[in-house]
Formats: C-alpha cells, structure tokens, sequence
C-alpha cells in the first residue's frame, strides 16, 4: 500500500518551519468506544431558569433621570446678576428714575430667568442668562462636568438619637400640641405631631410623658376639617395630657410599641456612567439622562438597617459646591426634613446658611441620612415616614442676605426583590438571623420572597437587569415669602393657589 501522506503546518503558515511527514505504516481503526451511561436526559427549561433565578444575587442596574430646574434663586450682585440687570435699566439721575422697568429688562423662558442687554434694540439687543446657568444646575454641565456626586448606596445603620423638640426618636414621636377640639357636640383631644405619624383609625398608640404612658385609641385622622391627616390626629377623651414638655407617642401593636429611626446610606463601590439622552427633554425642556451602574451588583453579602438581607438600593445624588467656570459657587450641603412646622428643628423649608438646625451641616459621601421609619416587630415590617432632603444656595446669594434657596429629594429607591406578606412562626434552629423573638421559644419573620418581585427584571447570564425612572426636582425654599428665610427673592413664586400653610408655633414648641 501507497505510503499515507499526513499534511503538517507547513501548508497551513507560511512561518511553519515543520516539514511534511510521511508514514508506511497503515494506520486502520479497529475499536470504538461505547457508551453504556445515559447520554442524555429530558428537563424542564422553565425549571432551570427559575432555579438559576433564584441562585441569583446580582443586578445590573440603569436609571433614567428627568431633571426639573430652575435659576428663578440668581445670585444678585456680579456678573450676571440682578445687580446686571439693574444696570441695563439705564438710572438717570437728573430725573432720579430708571429708563426701562424691571418687566421690560427681564426675560424667562421654561423658568430660566435672564436680561437683556443694549437696549433700544437697534442698537444690538441681546439676551444673557443669570447665574447660576442652568448648565450649573443641570446633572451634567454642557462642558461635561458632573455638578452632582452621582453613585449607588444601601441603608446599612440606623440611629434613634436624632429627635424633635428635644424628644429622640428613641422614645417615640414628638408631641407639639394637643387642644380640645368639639366634634359631633362631644369633647376630643387634637394632637399634633410635627412628621408623618403612620397612624390609621382605631390604631392603639401609647402617650409618653413626665408622668409616665398611657394607652388610648386613634378616633380620627386630621384636624375638626378632615386637614392635615398625615400630622394630626383625635382621640375621643380629654385631659389627656398635662402640660406638653417630654410628650411623646408610639404606635402598638399587640402590645408590642414601634421604634423610630433615622437610617444611614453608605456608598456602593460600583462607579456610574452619565450619558444626556439624545433628542430627549422634558416638557420644559430640561434635560433627560441615562445612568448605567458599571458591572453587576452583588447584594448577597449587603444586610439592609434592620440586619435584613437586602432587597432595596438607591441612587444617591449630592450636590457639588463647584461649578465648572468656580470653586466653592455654592455654600455647604444641608439636609433636614419636611415639617409641618415652619419653626421646627430640621425643617427643610427654613434652614439657611444663618438660621435653622440642619440634620447635616455638610453633607458627607462616605454615610448620610436617608429617611425616618418606623419599624414594628410584630408586623416585621418598616414605614418610611419622612425622606430626607438636601438645601443649597450659591454663596453670592447667602454674602448678600438672600438665604432662600433650593432643596431636592436626594435618594430614589429601586426595589430589587421583597420579603413575604406572610408571617413565618418558627423554632430558633429554624429562623434566621434577623428573626424576632416574641418569647422563649418562637420566632417570627417575614420570608424573603425568592426573587418573586425580580420576576418583572429580564434575567440572562447569571444576572437581573434592572430599571427604574427618577426625577431630580430642584424646588424653591419658600417661594410664597411665608417662612421668614432672608430677604425675600426678587420673583415671588405663583402663589394664587397655594393653600397650605405650615403652622407657625410660639418661641419655643411647647
């Protein structure tokens, strides 16, 4: 038999420096291999899937943001000011008056205020915008300057210390008034709590003070008008409460009270990328971002405040003091909460760089404030309460004595998977850590729920793809002139409308 020809590398890489190999040798195959064990088998793909699903821990995470904004707060001396815009209105001082009115000189447009500049207009009228530019308040500047610290956070602790009219949350919620009020020709006790109370009718709360507590039943929410629900409350007897120093209340269930919180965020290390959406804006034609968490989020080793595993993130956003054209154009970040008082600690609507008691004086990055909750051990289950917000104001505005300035919402929660609606009751052996211990030997938990609420995410590789749309909404301190927080802006906010007004409390609550 003719020799086999086998063909090396050589005709394969012109770089080979093999040579062909030729054999004698017949090569023949006499013996093949047989498989005696199964080769395969039927499965239920869904089953695979949904057991992958719930090996899973990890997120990929994208947000779209709107933003809503506006420079109506402009700083008022230097360029591009108010001080600019007086200048344009041409003072004759022979006549002790000014050529053009501030209504002929002013210019707005989506909210973005401006002036005009060498008037008469044959003479090269030209329109200018007041600082801040909206490209400085804006998520990204027109330059590419990230105006906000933009990242992932989780609520990891919590703290009972913080309170209100030096009652810490420890001890419940604060008490600022209670009056008698008359209601179907009976007699009742109006209570007035300065946060979001969480109670319903028919709730049992329990009322703290100098004398000790006592236990009542919720008769109604809100004020004699039905206002005010989420503050106020009535119960059906009188002499409820001596004089208010100390007050205090908690929600009961089952004879268990509720505890209040303030959580703390901490940063996850995942770095974002901004991207400004093309062809996209809001009806006021502001901007429209994408915010895509780089790499996946593993939440499996993250515990949640209540040492819970952890089913919730949040988009953190905080303010830079520099703009892109000036270091420190604003004042430090302050963070509070919205009070029904206008005179409260924390209140986000009067905390200004010379009055008012913030949460934060200067809001850190590596941990800050999130929300107030309530957490009850019977329900296992949190309410939030109160968010926090984050205030800022530029520095010429607050050097010149016009403290109003803006506030927003900085934590924007996306839920990733949820705990049962159900109420596990078990053995110790058998609970896990975070269960609650209602006596010597039974435990109770809410279950987490598999990724059942993850079924909504789109699940590939290994990974939940995950969305959420936010908006960041810069907002006016006291648009209506109502809280005493400096001189008063040049434009008043529309105020036609406005109904609700906080409630102005004596020189010191109680």
């Amino acid at each position: 038999m003719s020799p086999k020809k086998f063909f090396s590398s050589a005709y394969k890489d012109v770089l080979s420096v093999e040579k062909d190999i030729f054999f004698e040798d017949v090569l023949e195959k006499n013996e093949s291999h047989f498989f005696s064990d199964e080769v395969y088998r039927t499965v239920n793909s869904n089953a695979v899937y949904n057991y992958e699903k719930s090996l899973s821990n990890t997120y990929r995470i994208v947000f779209t943001l709107d933003m809503h904004a506006s420079n109506v707060l402009f700083n008022i001396t230097s360029a591009d000011s108010y001080e600019s815009l007086t200048e344009q209105r041409g003072y004759v001082i022979e006549e002790d008056k000014y050529v053009y009115s501030i209504e002929e000189i002013m210019t707005e447009e989506n909210g973005w205020f401006g002036y005009l500049t060498g008037l008469p207009q044959n003479e090269g009228c030209s329109k200018r915008q007041f600082r801040p530019y909206p490209t400085d308040l804006s998520l990204v500047s027109d330059g590419g300057f990230h105006n906000y610290h933009v990242f992932l956070s989780y609520e990891h602790e919590k703290d009972d210390i913080v309170g209100f009219n030096n009652i810490p949350l420890s001890q419940g919620i604060a008490i600022y008034s209670s009056s008698t009020v008359t209601i179907s020709n009976r007699e009742m006790t109006k209570i007035v709590s300065p946060i979001s109370h969480n109670l319903s009718e028919d709730s049992n709360i329990t009322i703290f003070n100098v004398s000790g507590g006592a236990d009542y039943t919720v008769y109604k929410l809100g004020d004699e008008e039905n206002g005010n629900i989420a503050n106020m409350f009535i119960i059906d007897e009188t002499g409820i409460l001596p004089p208010l120093p100390f007050a205090s209340f908690k929600r009961a269930v089952d004879g268990v009270h509720s505890k209040y919180y303030i959580t703390k965020h901490k940063k996850i290390e995942n770095p974002v990328l901004i991207y400004r959406n093309a062809f996209a804006n809001t009806i006021y034609s502001d901007r429209v971002f994408s915010i895509n968490v780089q790499g996946g989020v593993d939440i499996s080793g993250l515990g949640d405040a209540f040492g819970r595993p952890l089913t919730k993130v949040f988009l953190t956003i905080v303010k830079k003091r520099n703009t892109e054209y000036e270091n420190f154009f604003f004042n430090s970040i302050k963070s509070g909460v919205y009070t029904i008082f206008s005179n409260s600690d924390y209140d986000i609507s009067t905390i200004t760089d010379v009055m008012g008691i913030p949460l934060e004086d200067n809001v850190g990055l590596d941990e800050m404030y999130g929300n107030i909750v309530e957490y009850n051990d019977i329900e296992q289950k949190d309410y939030y309460l109160e968010p926090i917000y984050h205030r800022f104001n530029s520095k010429n505005r607050s050097d010149n004595g016009y403290h109003e300035g803006y506030y927003y919402k900085p934590h924007h929660e996306i839920i990733l998977r949820q705990f049962s609606e159900y109420i596990v009751e078990s053995k110790e052996a058998q609970s896990p850590d975070y269960a609650y211990q209602f006596n010597s030997n039974r435990y109770i938990y809410r279950d987490l729920d598999g990724n059942e609420l993850s079924s909504a995410w789109p699940f590939t590789n290994g990974v939940f793809y995950a969305y959420q749309k936010s908006m960041l909404f810069l907002k006016r301190q006291d648009p209506c002139f109502l809280y005493g927080s400096g001189n008063r802006n040049p434009i008043k906010g529309n105020c036609a409308d406005f109904s609700f007004v906080k409630i102005n409390l004596p020189e010191k609550a109680c």
